[in-house]
C-alpha cells in the first residue's frame, strides 16, 4: 500500500482524499487515473474552479442593487464548498462568505425595519381611506397604498403573518363595500330604465285611445316625469329618450290629425344656419376656377359649424 500526499489530502489505494479542515470532514473525492501525483495535481488545479466561483459571487453581490436577494446563493455555496471535489484551502473561501453572510444578514434586517415602519404606515393609510364614504373617490388612492405595499419588501417573519393578514382584510373589506356600491348603482339604473321603457309604453298606449282630450294630459304629464329621471348612462339615455320621442311624435301625429292642426315642427335658427353653410358650400363646390376663394369660405364656415355643432342637440349625423 503506497501513499503520495500533498498539504491538503492524500492518495491511498488507488483514491484521493482530503484532509480534514474547518468544514470540511475528511472523505474520498476521487481515484488515481495515471499516477498519484498527477491525481493530486488535478484535484489541486480543479480547487480553482471553486475560487472562482466565491469570487464571482462576491463580485455580484457588491454589484447588484438588490444584495439582499443573494444570501441565499451565498449559504448553498457554502453548501457546494462542503462537497466540492478539489484539493485547497477552503478557509479563506468559507471565510469571505462568513462575512457576506453577516453582511447580507445584517442589511437584510435593516431593510426588514424599513419595510416594517412602511407597511405598519400603510396599513394606516389603507384603513383611513377604506372608512371614506365617498367610495368612488378614494378608489384610485386606495388602489395606489395597495401598489406601494407590493412594491414593498418583505417584514421580519415575526410580524409578517398578522401584518398581510391585516392589510388584506382591509382590502378584501374595500373591495366587497367597492362591488356592493356598483351593484346598488346598477339596480337603481335598472329599476330607472325600466321605469323611462314604462314611459314610452305608456306613450304608445294612448296613441290607441280614441279620447285625445283625456290622453293629452296623461302624455303631458307623462313627459314631466320623464325630466326627473336623470343619472343614466349617455348611451342609454339617448337610446331612450329617441324612442321617447318617436313615441311623442307618432301620438301627437294622431292628435293633430283629430284635431285638425297643421303642424310646422320649429327649427332650431342654429340648425338653419349649418343648413345654409352646408348648401352655399356644395354650391360653390361647383365652381372649379374660384376654389382658392371657396377653400377660404371653407376654413371660416369650418370654424362657424364647430362652434354652432357644441350648442345643438341631436345634431344629425348625415349632415354633419
Amino acid at each position: 500500500m503506497s501513499t503520495t500526499a500533498n498539504e491538503f489530502g492524500y492518495c491511498r489505494d488507488g483514491k484521493v482524499f482530503i484532509n480534514a479542515q474547518p468544514n470540511i470532514p475528511e472523505r474520498e473525492i476521487g481515484f488515481v487515473r495515471n499516477t498519484e501525483a498527477e491525481a493530486l495535481q488535478y484535484f489541486v488545479q480543479r480547487f480553482e474552479l471553486a475560487k472562482t466561483k466565491v469570487q464571482t459571487l462576491i463580485q455580484k453581490v457588491e454589484e447588484v442593487q438588490n444584495k439582499g436577494s443573494y444570501l441565499t446563493k451565498v449559504m448553498q455555496m457554502k453548501v457546494y464548498l462542503t462537497e466540492f471535489d478539489g484539493l485547497g484551502d477552503f478557509k479563506p473561501l468559507f471565510d469571505a462568505l462568513d462575512r457576506m453572510e453577516v453582511f447580507l444578514k445584517h442589511l437584510i434586517g435593516t431593510n426588514q425595519e424599513k419595510n416594517l415602519e412602511i407597511k405598519r404606515a400603510l396599513v394606516a393609510d389603507a384603513k383611513a381611506i377604506a372608512a371614506e364614504e365617498d367610495i368612488m373617490a378614494s378608489t384610485e388612492r386606495f388602489l395606489e397604498v395597495k401598489s406601494k405595499w407590493v412594491k414593498t419588501g418583505p417584514v421580519d417573519k415575526a410580524f409578517q403573518e398578522a401584518l398581510n393578514t391585516e392589510f388584506q382584510a382591509i382590502v378584501d373589506g374595500f373591495f366587497q363595500r367597492r362591488r356592493a356600491y356598483f351593484e346598488e348603482k346598477n339596480k337603481v339604473i335598472d329599476e330607472k330604465i325600466a321605469k323611462l321603457q314604462g314611459y314610452i309604453d305608456q306613450v304608445h298606449q294612448l296613441r290607441r285611445e280614441e279620447d285625445v282630450d283625456a290622453t293629452v294630459i296623461k302624455v303631458k304629464e307623462i313627459q314631466r316625469e320623464w325630466k326627473t329621471i336623470t343619472g343614466l348612462p349617455p348611451k342609454k339615455q339617448s337610446q331612450l329618450w329617441k324612442n321617447f320621442k318617436k313615441a311623442n311624435d307618432a301620438y301627437f301625429e294622431k292628435y293633430n290629425r283629430i284635431k285638425g292642426i297643421d303642424y310646422k315642427p320649429r327649427v332650431d335658427p342654429r340648425m338653419q344656419e349649418m343648413l345654409g353653410m352646408t348648401g352655399e358650400l356644395e354650391l360653390k363646390l361647383k365652381d372649379q376656377q374660384n376654389m382658392a376663394a371657396t377653400a377660404e369660405m371653407a376654413k371660416a364656415y369650418l370654424m362657424k359649424w364647430k362652434e354652432l355643432a357644441t350648442q345643438v342637440k341631436n345634431l344629425d349625423r348625415n349632415l354633419a
